[in-house]
């Protein structure tokens, strides 16, 4: 409502703000409340004529409709939101970037890894070196490469993706929170699966350093893993 009242001269910024709303929605489940939110974007886009931003809210529409198990008619959505879209263009990459992470997670979870692995690798060559606001984007992005590596029998590279993004995690200066430790957590996963129990014993006991007092929902996996 907020949003509404003080951008409302201002479709673009206020499309934006919609957006991060809908995304927070989203991360809570309450997928119904994200679709509202993003439909209302999708009025606000539309004033703006910027075929960047309705491409995006195209994209995470498609999102949203995989996460309610309507995947078909999500990458519908996808595959037209892309076509309008030109990697040379700045606005239109940043919109890129949006729609491939979204499609490589629904291909993960719909689980065709290599559609998940192509989908990860063309963000992250969009993206090239990170600015400080997407190094998150960044490291969700290359869990899911590393996954879908996993999947299709890349395990070698795998561990080394993780490896990478636990060491910035431990970096201290990425801001990545709990997602330090669900990285330590699915390395050591992989490292057992190729029975390298000491060094997934060592991944565990950093996640735990990295989660701080035990207790919260991310040390249960690390705790039981180690245990």
């Amino acid at each position: 409502a907020l949003v509404d009242t003080q951008y409302r001269q201002d479709a673009e910024w206020r499309a934006r703000l919609q957006i991060l709303v809908a995304n927070l929605m989203a991360e809570q489940r309450n997928y119904k409340g994200a679709r509202l939110v993003l439909e209302r974007v999708s009025m606000s886009a539309r004033q703006t004529q910027s075929r960047a931003l309705l491409a995006e809210v195209e994209c995470r529409l498609a999102e949203l409709d995989a996460a309610s198990g309507a995947a078909q008619a999500g990458e519908g959505r996808f595959d037209a939101a892309m076509r309008t879209l030109s990697e040379d263009a700045r606005d239109d990459a940043a919109a890129l970037v949006t729609c491939y992470r979204g499609r490589a997670s629904v291909n993960a979870r719909k689980l065709r890894p290599q559609a998940a692995l192509d989908d990860a690798q063309a963000a992250l060559r969009l993206i090239g070196t990170p600015r400080p606001a997407q190094v998150q984007t960044v490291v969700a992005l290359q869990m899911t490469r590393a996954a879908a590596q996993v999947a299709t029998g890349q395990v070698g590279p795998a561990i080394e993706t993780y490896e990478q993004q636990l060491r910035v995690a431990e970096s201290g200066t990425s801001g990545l929170g709990v997602m330090g430790s669900v990285i330590a957590n699915n390395l050591g996963v992989t490292l057992v699966r190729v029975g390298q129990w000491q060094q997934a014993s060592l991944a565990y006991e950093r996640g735990l350093a990295l989660s701080g007092p035990t207790g919260a929902s991310s040390d249960h996996a690390l705790l039981v893993n180690l245990a």
